[in-house]
């Protein structure tokens, strides 16, 4: 049953709940009233509306100004509790925590440096971090290469050349896999062409050939070697116009010190302007062209074509 109150601002009877009374809510009989009756204790203070916010008894000087960790930009928030701008900085905010070397278990157990299979780099497998390269460590790797791009180069790259061209680093020569130039172009799809080896203080490429440059293989038939010679013959003239010579190897284990002393004596050709083109099937044979390039060096006799 209401209990019967009276307002202690304004006088009025009203009517509440028994369980509001025993809480000692049946005091005044409407906002306007608790307002003013707290006007008078506060001593002439603004009434109503007017004692929320800076007029407030409880004001502590408002949200502060703060700046943003992600965006650094200044801000104020709705609450004290806000830490960022905005949602979206937000979840950058606590993805870059999660993340790269913010990560808890990467503390704990940091990733190993690896070397790169195709270019020798050291660098850390961090997934969280885009794959790129410096000048030291090359954060962003998989599994066995630094970057994409050298992932890339070792699926161009043949056992047998990776082999010939180790051999050559530990003779001294300085060489370069897979070595490409925007006017290197094939004549059928205007796609870059590659050459094996590069040795540019001797302006030489070396071509390792296999079975499928000079004979039908891997069940594609005839027209498809024929588009591979005409692809090679292309290569052969265009990096002699640009004085550079060719040597295509089509036969393996290779006798190091003959190609070593061929490399050489055929330098000495293309520094005189005459780069050549020489294919050689076997060692017998690539000592018969060292034999050419001697006498022609020591009688000045005309080399073949």
């Amino acid at each position: 049953m209401p209990v019967r109150c009276e307002c202690k601002t304004c006088g009025k009877v009203f009517f509440k709940p028994p369980f509001t009374v025993k809480d000692g809510r049946g005091r005044f009989c409407s906002r306007v009233c608790l307002y003013k009756n707290t006007s008078i204790r506060l001593k002439g203070k603004p009434t109503g509306r007017q004692l929320f916010g800076s007029a407030g008894p409880n004001w502590r000087g408002g949200i502060p100004q703060k700046e943003c960790p992600w965006c650094k930009k200044s801000f104020t928030g709705k609450v004290r509790s806000q830490v960022t701008c905005s949602r979206r900085c937000g979840l950058l905010l606590g993805q870059s925590k999660r993340t790269g070397d913010n990560n808890g278990a990467r503390k704990k157990n940091p990733p190993k440096q690896k070397v790169c299979r195709s270019c020798g780099r050291l660098f850390s497998r961090n997934n969280g971090e885009v794959q790129k390269r410096g000048s030291g460590v090359c954060p962003g790797g998989g599994k066995y290469y630094c970057s994409n791009s050298c992932s890339q180069k070792k699926l161009w790259q043949s056992v047998r050349q990776m082999r010939i061209n180790q051999e050559l680093k530990s003779r001294g020569f300085d060489t370069e896999l897979e070595k490409s130039w925007p006017w290197l172009v094939s004549p059928f799809s205007k796609n870059k062409l590659r050459v094996d080896i590069f040795l540019e203080k001797f302006s030489l490429a070396i071509e390792y050939d296999g079975r499928q440059h000079y004979q039908q293989a891997f069940a594609k038939g005839t027209e498809a070697l024929e588009k591979i010679q005409k692809k090679d013959q292309h290569k052969n003239s265009t990096l002699n116009s640009r004085g550079f010579s060719v040597l295509r190897i089509r036969h393996y284990p290779v006798n190091m010190r003959q190609l070593e002393e061929f490399i050489l004596l055929l330098h000495k050709e293309t520094h005189s302007g005459r780069p050549l083109t020489v294919v050689v099937k076997s060692n017998d044979e690539l000592f018969q062209w060292l034999k050419k390039i001697r006498s022609y060096h020591c009688h000045k006799t005309s080399l073949p074509p």
